[in-house]
């Protein structure tokens, strides 16, 4: 089966995309917290980490929103002249499983 995407949300778009560099800025957030309490880092990034840990993921989230919000806009005004993404799809068959048996 064939299917065209016609149209992209461009605020949906933009949330998937903030909730994506989310989840990528994460475990590096995560890393330099650690490091700081460990007092791995020399005296001027001390200073400066504390900050860097709040606006760097936060920077990320706006931009993320941004592209999104940009990338879908563009597909939509392209999709006119290029007949946007085409998709191929396969059904494939549920597989139900049965309850196991407590006794």
């Amino acid at each position: 089966m064939k299917y065209k995407i016609q149209y992209i949300c461009p605020h949906q778009a933009g949330k998937v995309l903030a909730l994506i560099m989310l989840l990528i800025t994460l475990p590096f957030v995560l890393l330099a917290a650690f490091t700081k309490v460990l007092g791995l880092m020399s005296g001027g990034m001390q200073l400066a980490m504390p900050t860097l840990l709040i606006i760097a993921p936060l920077l990320y989230v706006v931009a993320g929103y941004l592209m999104g919000v940009f990338f879908s806009w563009i597909y939509n005004l392209t999709i006119k002249l290029t007949g946007g993404f085409e998709l191929v799809l396969q059904e494939v068959p549920e597989v139900v499983q049965e309850p196991e048996s407590v006794l």
